[in-house]
């Protein structure tokens, strides 16, 4: 059964990453409390480094006073990621998504982000071919020619 899908462009402006997180943590409030539909969330962030819970600061190859002297924010983040690099041209999706009303398990999501990769790719007139990476785990990358 389909759902609605509420798309929040917001891709062709950039979005400081603190500000896109309060807009992430207030929509899955909103979520679950039934009071929107999923929602996907696209958006470009200022160059933006985040570390993760699995990440360290020697994961940096470049010293964090450096990278904040050419502009960079850097952002300890309470997600399971490492470190991971944000930034102008890059499009990021946030799916805030009722897994359980939705019905969906862990097959069903990769088939859900494939899908969400789909129509951000639309929503952003930008080609987005998805392929299974075993690279980065059980993730999808995406190659986008803009």
């Amino acid at each position: 059964m389909l759902r609605p899908l509420r798309v929040i462009n917001l891709a062709s402006t950039l979005t400081h990453y603190t500000a896109g997180l309060r807009l992430q943590d207030s929509l899955v409030e909103e979520r679950r409390q039934g009071l929107v539909d999923d929602t996907l969330i696209l958006l470009q962030h200022y160059p933006v480094y985040t570390l993760g819970k699995r990440g360290s600061a020697s994961d940096f190859r470049t010293p964090q006073k450096d990278l904040v002297k050419i502009g960079a924010e850097i952002c300890s983040v309470p997600r399971g990621g490492e470190l991971t690099f944000h930034g102008p041209g890059q499009l990021v999706a946030y799916p805030i998504i009722g897994v359980k009303q939705a019905g969906l398990a862990r097959t069903g999501l990769r088939s859900t982000f494939k899908q969400i990769c789909r129509i951000s790719s639309t929503s952003c007139h930008v080609e987005c071919p998805i392929r299974k990476s075993h690279q980065f785990g059980r993730s999808w990358r995406l190659r986008v020619k803009v």
